[in-house]
């Protein structure tokens, strides 16, 4: 027989990957439908797709334009259309979000890419 603390961990363990893989579906689907939009650098080296998604979300992604390789990922609440600021070191997507969470440092840092290669 298990303790306790085993069981409570092992359940709550479940239903954390559960909530998980639930979420990871919805966002999934949502992405499938979408419509992605366009909008390259002021230096052609890197595109950046965006899309609307129900509930006031905009789902950005990142790519290099010589390979189309994706580079960086983010899924975010924004109420108003998208503005895109390419800088020479960074994609702003966020003017009010706090720090450097509204933007993508060019080029990517290792985690970025790393988390786009995720599925």
């Amino acid at each position: 027989m298990r303790s306790v603390p085993a069981r409570v961990f092992i359940v709550t363990t479940s239903v954390i990957i559960a909530l998980g893989a639930v979420q990871y579906r919805s966002a999934v689907t949502q992405m499938k439908g979408a419509t992605f939009h366009d909008q390259k650098s002021d230096d052609g080296k890197y595109i950046a797709r965006y899309a609307y998604l129900p509930r006031n979300r905009i789902a950005l992604r990142l790519y290099r334009a010589t390979t189309a390789e994706l580079l960086a990922e983010r899924v975010y609440r924004y109420p108003e259309r998208i503005r895109l600021f390419w800088t020479e070191d960074y994609l702003i997507y966020d003017t009010s979000a706090e720090g450097d969470d509204g933007e993508i440092e060019l080029p990517p840092s290792w985690w970025d890419r790393a988390k786009a290669k995720l599925p």
